[in-house]
């Protein structure tokens, strides 16, 4: 706000709002116009002059000074003018405009008092702290934050260092909106911080520089954060189902899960058939048995009737199998039947699928999906762990493949 120097007898003009030290007293440009409103139609003197003092010493003198009115809503604007000067950096500075210049249009006898600014132009940008509780799990991009429009430099690369090592040289982007700037650090894909490893970005001096001052530019900055992401806990999936097989699903007799490590089944385990949506058909016992490399969880239904038209689904209940190996504990799972058009997933799922000449084309997966993909006699054709939300996965010659994400299955026709 302006500091109004009275005088003896005089009728005080006093503004609302300079934009020089609106929001901020920083000056990251050269120094052109600055303006005063005031809350009435006013009128400037027409050899009126504004300075800039550097202490005691004039350093700038404006080139005009102008004034606008607004007759919808009574406003006035006081126009400082000057010759786009680059003031030194790191200093300290006051605009002044002299006292009696600029007037009531209404009441000429209704002056401005000696109004004076004081602002700075800094040394280098100033950086705002990204991430203040220290931690990141998981980040495809990590942002610099600068209290000004920025630009790059050439072609700026920060660093990752990982418990103090350089790990990586990353490019970096300079964007601004609304007054601010940022300086990207882009990974590429969704990248983990392992938790409780310590890891820093540093920015090197001079990588970007103030929007139209070329010479306020960074110092070096760095950012020191600790990893947060923990790797989830192992599910015991299986890799096929006689179900993808089947042709006939009028009848359900033996059904069994493939799974390609050793497992072993709850004293208690059964495999549940459910009418959809939640209607318990029959839960006949299950067991272990080994065929070749692989060990089968399977149950006989009976030969149990499946009424046309409707849906069906088997499910694993949480629980009924342990991975011998590390006692990893099956979450339920689902397989999904419509009686007369053969297998698909029990539910509405947000990932999207598609096939074209030979490709797998999947998006929106869940970070760290394990994705199988089996050709329709059983035969495994890919299986890739997913690093991102988008996948694809070229595939053999074929009409239609089985895909399993995270143990849902999926027909897929190739287009």
């Amino acid at each position: 706000m302006a500091t109004l120097c009275w005088a003896q007898g005089s009728l005080p003009l006093e503004p609302q709002h300079c934009t020089l030290t609106s929001g901020s007293s920083e000056l990251y440009k050269p120094l052109n116009l600055v303006q005063f409103s005031f809350g009435e139609e006013i009128e400037v003197a027409p050899a009126a002059t504004a300075f800039v003092y550097d202490g005691d010493r004039i350093v700038a003198t404006s080139s005009k000074v102008s004034s606008e009115n607004y007759n919808l809503r009574p406003q006035g604007l006081a126009i400082i003018s000057f010759d786009n000067v680059k003031l030194p950096k790191g200093r300290k500075y006051t605009l002044v405009v002299p006292q009696g210049v600029i007037h009531s249009q209404a009441n000429p006898q209704k002056r401005n008092l000696e109004l004076r600014e004081s602002f700075t132009v800094p040394e280098t940008l100033k950086f705002t702290e990204t991430y203040p509780n220290g931690s990141i799990a998981t980040e495809s991009m990590i942002t610099f934050f600068f209290t000004t429009e920025i630009k790059a430099l050439g072609t700026p690369e920060a660093t990752l260092y990982k418990e103090g090592k350089a790990a990586r040289r990353l490019p970096v982007k300079a964007v601004y909106d609304w007054d601010l700037g940022q300086a990207q650090v882009y990974f590429g894909e969704d990248t983990d911080f392992q938790d409780g490893v310590r890891y820093s970005i540093v920015l090197p001096k001079g990588s970007v520089s103030a929007l139209q001052r070329d010479d306020i530019i960074n110092e070096e900055l760095r950012m020191d954060f600790v990893g947060a992401y923990k790797e989830p806990a192992r599910e015991l999936r299986f890799v096929w189902c006689n179900l993808f097989d089947m042709r006939d699903f009028s009848r359900l007799n033996e059904i069994y899960f493939v799974y390609n490590e050793e497992i072993i089944a709850a004293p208690n385990a059964t495999l549940q058939l459910y009418e959809l949506p939640d209607k318990l058909i029959a839960s006949p016992r299950a067991a272990v048995r080994k065929e070749g490399n692989n060990w089968l969880l399977f149950a006989n239904f009976g030969g149990i009737e499946l009424a046309p038209r409707k849906g069906y689904s088997i499910v694993i209940p949480r629980r009924s199998i342990k991975a011998v190996a590390d006692g990893v504990l099956a979450g339920e799972t689902s397989v999904g039947v419509n009686v007369g058009t053969g297998m698909a997933p029990i539910d509405a799922s947000p990932i999207h699928y598609i096939c074209l000449g030979n490709v797998l084309r999947l998006s929106q997966l869940p970070h760290g999906a394990e994705v199988t993909v089996f050709t329709l006699d059983g035969v495994m054709a890919a299986r890739v762990q997913a690093s991102s939300s988008t996948l694809e996965i070229p595939l053999p010659s074929g009409s239609a493949f089985v895909v399993s994400i995270n143990g849902k299955t999926y027909k897929v026709i190739n287009q």
